[in-house]
């Protein structure tokens, strides 16, 4: 893929997630770095981020797509594409469907069950929660 067709990151800047998709199988604490440091970027996403929600949603690294759907309710945030509409929520609502199995990925699914409820606030507030210490306060 040309870099002219590659869609921008939470940069601002093209970037093709594809090689970092790849590596998940063999190397995935790395892959998922490289994703994490381009694809959201203090809060900044871009088309590069909505175009691999779905594949994130299928390795299930909630925690990512979470962060992308909180990011995506910013105003200084792009649109998510028409092309990318319907896969992009078509994938949201696939990882409702989901099982996740650890704290990170149960948070991220939550984020995302409340943004698709109509709630964006409280799933940035979930989003800004730091779990460990609400639990060591509460817990």
């Amino acid at each position: 893929m040309e870099e002219s067709e590659l869609l921008k990151g939470g940069y601002g800047i093209p970037y093709d997630p594809r090689p970092a998709l790849e590596k998940l199988s063999s190397s995935r604490d790395e892959a998922i770095a490289e994703l994490w440091e381009n694809l959201y970027h203090q809060g900044d996403v871009g088309p590069a981020s909505y175009a691999t929600v779905p594949a994130l949603v299928r390795v299930g690294e909630l925690s990512l797509v979470a962060a992308i759907e909180v990011a995506r309710h910013s105003e200084s945030n792009p649109d998510v594409p028409d092309s990318l509409v319907a896969e992009y929520d078509k994938a949201l609502k696939d990882a409702l469907s989901s099982s996740p199995t650890d704290e990170e990925q149960l948070v991220g699914y939550y984020i995302i069950h409340a943004s698709l409820s109509g709630q964006p606030r409280l799933a940035k507030a979930l989003q800004l929660m730091d779990l460990d210490e609400v639990l060591s306060e509460y817990g």
